[in-house]
């Protein structure tokens, strides 16, 4: 774990205009994050300096009226809320936004004053933001915050309008049906039970695609299938992955329970492929089955069981899924500019 060096705070003053959640907001940038090894390395007057420069840089936001402090950083909130008086005296308002979850038995015993500190104030955090429910319950029974001074937020994006296709995929025939994983998957994850389900698909019309950055150990396994429609593309910039995406019928997420964050895991890929009318195929991780909630967007199968492949061999037996109710779900419930619409509103009223 990291020991945090400086800090990055967002803040905003809600009284000038109308809170614009995504783009109207101020962002301080004060250091970063050091191991263990170099925070121990610095000097007492270095981390003297360092500590009153944060503290000073905290106390010049507080001295404006009407302002609101974000920071995704739990040891960010500690150091505010060990300094609370500052927000009651100048009602600054405290946001915390979460995005990986804190575990107590992996974190360091600097981090775990730290959380002990959150748990001891936490009625003093105005509103905690977390792209998952179990994750929202999970700090809240951790620390004692309030359920009422939560928001669920998920890690979503706007509705996709590329329809441009890659070159690169040019060998798959018209017709065939592509299953698809994009992204970075380590070897302790679901990665033998997708190429058992590969190697086992004698199914000609049927392909897989796999695009990410691979370690040594799941290059070596890939270097193993023997499927001839089983494709391997290097990491790809965002602009050329978007033309990927309109040539895959199903997503695969291929995540394991290995640890908290990934069983309450909450991916931005999840609604990536949706954004795109992709249905995802996914083992069933507690943080995902709230979220895949109906047909449409997908399967939750026990990769443990060998369920990928009965449902790769079902699939490809069936006409090529139609993107366009799925797109239009994503629409109406899914968009990210509906929850930011919802977000602001909360922001508002604090």
């Amino acid at each position: 774990m990291s020991e945090i060096d400086e800090v990055s705070i967002f803040h905003y003053n809600i009284s000038s205009q109308p809170l614009n959640v995504s783009v109207k907001y101020e962002k301080k940038i004060f250091g970063d994050f050091k191991t263990i090894a170099e925070f121990n390395r610095q000097s007492v007057f270095f981390k003297i300096k360092k500590y009153v420069k944060i503290y000073s840089q905290i106390v010049s936001i507080c001295l404006k009226k009407n302002q609101i402090i974000i920071t995704p950083d739990f040891q960010i909130v500690s150091f505010i809320l060990s300094n609370r008086y500052l927000l009651g005296i100048f009602k600054t308002r405290l946001i915390y936004h979460q995005f990986e979850l804190i575990e107590d038995n992996l974190i360091s015993e600097r981090d775990t004053k730290k959380l002990q500190s959150i748990k001891k104030y936490s009625e003093h955090i105005d509103l905690a933001i977390f792209p998952e429910e179990n994750r929202l319950h999970f700090f809240c029974k951790q620390t004692r915050l309030s359920v009422n001074n939560t928001f669920l937020f998920p890690n979503t994006c706007r509705l996709s309008v590329d329809d441009e296709v890659s070159d690169l995929l040019k060998v798959i025939p018209r017709g065939s049906i592509v299953f698809g994983h994009v992204g970075n998957v380590g070897s302790d994850h679901y990665i033998r039970e997708f190429l058992d389900a590969i190697e086992r698909c004698n199914d000609k019309n049927v392909f897989f695609v796999m695009i990410g950055r691979q370690s040594k150990a799941v290059e070596e396994l890939t270097r193993g299938v023997r499927n001839p429609n089983f494709i391997v593309i290097r990491e790809l910039p965002h602009a050329e992955l978007k033309k990927i995406y309109p040539l895959i019928h199903y997503g695969l997420i291929l995540y394991k329970g290995v640890d908290r964050n990934y069983e309450y895991c909450a991916p931005n890929k999840l609604y990536e492929y949706w954004s795109y009318g992709i249905p995802v195929i996914a083992h069933r991780l507690t943080g995902l089955i709230n979220v895949v909630s109906n047909d449409i967007l997908g399967k939750l199968l026990d990769f443990d069981k060998n369920e990928l492949t009965d449902v790769v061999h079902s699939l490809g037996e069936t006409p090529i899924p139609d993107r366009r109710g799925l797109r239009y779900y994503f629409k109406e419930n899914l968009d990210i500019d509906l929850h930011l619409e919802k977000l602001r509103n909360r922001i508002q009223s604090l």
